[in-house]
């Protein structure tokens, strides 16, 4: 659209050059022949002064004009070189955001983990993967330290429960004992301590009905900001060591995707940076969240993660600590830049 306006804007330059030489050109005879106003000569002595006239006269004028022509000339072809330049850089630019972007979904794709359905081993990749390891492995260690956090708490979580749970929950309390006895008499020797628990979760897994989701969910409430950010750091950082080797290359080629878009010099950043953002699946989204605010992340990886609004649509993807995030993402985002400077 520019090219084409430009173009336009040249043309009506040139045809204002020309309007204007034949103006001049008319403004001189019209001056000669206002003074010598005698009609058309034999003589060729007449004709020879009025050719040095009109040659004195416009001579230097149609050659400043050439030479402005060839000046231009030059200027054209030195813009269209610098174009052709400006092109080639374009186009570079945008295959090597191309490039990463394939290598980075690739990479996506590769992550691949085994998991067992019935009788059967199925493979899992790409976001199917994330959401099995995170799922299993991640979630099974936030929960056990949320059950250790929540030690001194239990009191609080019987007046939380909804009315339709409250019952159960009141009924595991009161017969956590008689479920020893029971396992103590009922459970094969040596399996007898297996059987027994003093953890209202653990006994809660029995009950099923929602009652061991909803009891962690309301730990979660009941815990302190800091407690919280204490269960999800050590559980990433656990979950990261055992699991790591899975999805550490592709953190890695996404932030030097993220990167390279924040450098791009040629093209409009927020555009390719919706363009990788809408690649992402919901998975990612819970990954990027989980690893750029409690891993050990770079603050460069984490703003540019924040900048070009990655994390936009977590609040309604499904992972444990959703109402957290929800109800505390201002004061993580602060949080978190203030602890990055204390490091």
């Amino acid at each position: 659209m520019s090219f084409k306006i430009e173009e336009h804007i040249t043309i009506k330059k040139l045809l204002l050059l020309l309007l204007g030489i034949f103006v001049f050109i008319a403004i001189v005879l019209t001056l000669y022949f206002c003074k010598f106003h005698e009609g058309l000569s034999t003589d060729q002595g007449i004709w020879g002064q009025f050719g040095d006239y009109v040659g004195g006269t416009l001579n230097p004028f149609l050659t400043m004009i050439t030479f402005m022509a060839i000046l231009l000339t030059i200027l054209l072809q030195k813009e269209e070189i610098q174009n052709d330049k400006l092109d080639k850089s374009k186009a570079t630019e945008l295959e090597k955001f191309y490039n990463l972007l394939n290598n980075n979904r690739d990479l996506f794709k590769s992550i691949v983990v085994n998991d067992i359905r019935g009788e059967s081993w199925f493979a899992l990749s790409g976001p199917e993967a994330i959401i099995n390891i995170i799922g299993h492995d991640m979630d099974s260690k936030l929960m056990s330290n949320i059950r250790l956090k929540m030690i001194p708490h239990y009191d609080r979580l019987a007046v939380s429960l909804s009315p339709a749970l409250k019952g159960k929950y009141l009924h595991i309390i009161g017969n956590i004992e008689d479920m020893n006895r029971r396992a103590d008499f009922l459970a094969p020797d040596g399996f007898k301590d297996f059987f027994k628990t003093t953890d209202p979760f653990e006994a809660a897994k029995y009950f099923g009905n929602g009652l061991e989701d909803e009891l962690y969910q309301i730990s979660i409430d009941i815990l302190s900001f800091n407690d919280n950010i204490d269960v999800i750091t050590d559980a990433f950082d656990r979950f990261y060591n055992d699991r790591g080797y899975l999805f550490g290359h592709y953190i890695r080629n996404h932030f030097y995707l993220m990167d390279f878009i924040n450098s791009m010099k040629l093209h409009d950043k927020e555009y390719y940076s919706r363009i990788a953002r809408s690649f992402l699946s919901s998975s990612e989204i819970i990954l990027l969240f989980y690893n750029n605010f409690f891993h050990k992340s770079t603050l460069a990886y984490r703003n540019l993660v924040l900048d070009y609004f990655l994390l936009d649509d977590l609040d309604i993807q499904p992972f444990m600590h959703r109402s957290f995030y929800v109800k505390h993402k201002a004061k993580l985002l602060e949080y978190f830049k203030v602890e990055y400077k204390k490091r």
